[in-house]
């Protein structure tokens, strides 16, 4: 099992994050590309001492003009 400090990056705090946070007590995350949905549950029940009901995850690919060139 992964730490919890690798597998949560960050807490995404959008217009939609807030608006799901509020009105269906449901929180989103930036986590790690490797991570799985057990991963995600343990790292959030350890971190925060809740009881995590359900996991939806989303692979955002990147759009097509938003490489960033390092040369």
């Amino acid at each position: 099992m992964k730490e919890s400090v690798t597998v949560l990056k960050e807490t995404l705090l959008t217009e939609k994050a807030t608006m799901l946070s509020s009105q269906f007590n449901k929180y989103v995350f930036s986590v790690s590309n490797m991570a799985t949905k057990s991963n995600i549950c343990d790292a959030v029940e350890k971190t925060f001492t809740v009881k995590v009901l359900n996991v939806n995850t989303l692979n955002v690919k990147p759009k097509a003009g938003d490489s960033i060139d390092l040369a």
